[in-house]
């Protein structure tokens, strides 16, 4: 036969090799995560008391930076008599490399059904929960004119608009500003409001510490680069200092909605006719995800 007539049949071929690939290369990098859960999964649905399983927890790290300090943790499983800790440490989820999906990572558990009277069927629900540490970054850019600058740069290519363009990096805590992305300095004497959105755009919390499940919670520092202060009102209501850098504390991160951060922005021009200021968000928090598994027991009778 002719090397023209394996032709079709090598193109289908590549096809289901590149299929293939696809399908088990995982994850690269995703915006709006750092740990995920991408399975957990027990041998058994439905168990006898006394009986074992095994419980099998597939992590992965798809955001932007590597994760460290990470635990998980086995919850509902109280009276199941696992082989191992409940809790383990797991160390660091390193991220995705140059396009390469990251490393997932499985942890396992093996349990015994508690006891139940004979007969009676009982569902159980367990979960899994990941707690890690994480960073996230982001920056946004407002250009500030003179006067004459200003004449000059808008009559011959006007870009102001009334969002502030924002860099964010992967992961779960997402910043977005409403306000000018360039200004006249001379008409903003009193400093240019702000209104900062941050957001958790993650499947799970950030939180202070693992003392406080039921307290997500977001600390995190603004820092102005090119010129400028800024001065914001903390999540209490109280202001902070006008300085070039300012630290807002434990946020209420409880609700899906964006938390809102009004601040005033002062930028200095230092006696140039044009200066872009960076407006720069740094985050370090913990965080964790959740995922859940049903398994019935059967009470047996005792011998």
């Amino acid at each position: 036969m002719k090397l023209k007539s394996y032709l079709p049949i090598l193109a289908v071929a590549m096809v289901v090799i590149a299929a293939g690939c696809t399908s088990h290369s995982g994850s690269t990098i995703s915006t709006n995560d750092g740990v995920v859960i991408n399975s957990f999964e027990s041998d058994d649905t439905t168990l006898y008391s006394g009986s074992s399983t095994t419980l099998y927890l597939d992590v992965q790290n798809v955001g932007g930076v590597d994760a460290s300090d990470v635990w998980v943790y086995l919850l509902g499983a109280e009276g199941w008599k696992p082989t191992q800790s409940p809790s383990k440490q797991i160390g660091k989820l390193e991220a995705p490399k140059e396009g390469i999906p990251s490393s997932p990572r499985t942890i396992t558990w093996h349990v015994t059904a508690p006891q139940l009277p004979e007969g009676v069927k009982q569902p159980f629900q367990i979960t899994a929960r990941v707690v890690y540490h994480y960073k996230s970054n982001a920056a946004g850019k407002i250009d500030v004119y003179s006067d004459e600058e200003w004449r000059r740069t808008m009559s011959q290519n006007p870009t102001a608009s009334t969002v502030v363009p924002v860099q964010n990096s992967p992961g779960p805590i997402h910043v977005s500003i409403i306000g000018p992305s360039a200004v006249k300095l001379s008409s903003y004497q009193d400093g240019i409001p702000l209104n900062i959105k941050i957001s958790n755009s993650g499947s799970g919390y950030p939180i202070k510490d693992v003392n406080s499940w039921d307290k997500p919670q977001l600390s995190g520092t603004i820092t102005v680069i090119g010129g400028g202060t800024i001065q914001c009102y903390n999540d209490d209501g109280t202001q902070t200092g006008k300085s070039s850098s300012v630290t807002l504390n434990d946020m209420d991160m409880r609700y899906r909605k964006p938390k809102s951060i009004s601040c005033q922005l002062y930028p200095d021009l230092q006696g140039q006719p044009y200066e872009p200021v960076t407006i720069s968000f740094s985050f370090d928090y913990n965080y964790y995800v959740q995922k859940s598994l049903t398994i019935n027991v059967i009470g047996k009778k005792q011998h």
